[in-house]
């Protein structure tokens, strides 16, 4: 189950891009999801997942904007939540 922590979206900066955070909780571990607009002309990213320093990151693009997770959990924990993510974008 996730559960959401942020009583509100955060914003942060990633690549000098101005983007949302939501922070989600499983089990005892925290997800950070970045979110920003697709840029003009580019198709965004189908769905990927890789390990960096320790930390598993997801990437995906859904309606027009960029989503990337980032966690200590298992890759298989962000693909549920990519998995999720594009259920509820289709209705």
């Amino acid at each position: 189950m996730l559960v959401g922590i942020a009583p509100e979206p955060a914003q942060s900066v990633l690549n000098h891009t101005r983007v949302a955070v939501l922070a989600y909780r499983r089990r005892q571990h925290e997800i950070d999801v970045f979110v920003w607009p697709v840029d003009t002309g580019t198709s965004g990213v189908s769905g990927s997942t890789r390990t960096s320093r320790g930390y598993n990151v997801a990437r995906w693009s859904e309606g027009g904007m960029n989503f990337c997770a980032v966690s200590d959990v298992e890759a298989g924990d962000l693909q549920h939540l990519m998995a999720l993510n594009r259920t509820a974008s289709t209705g």
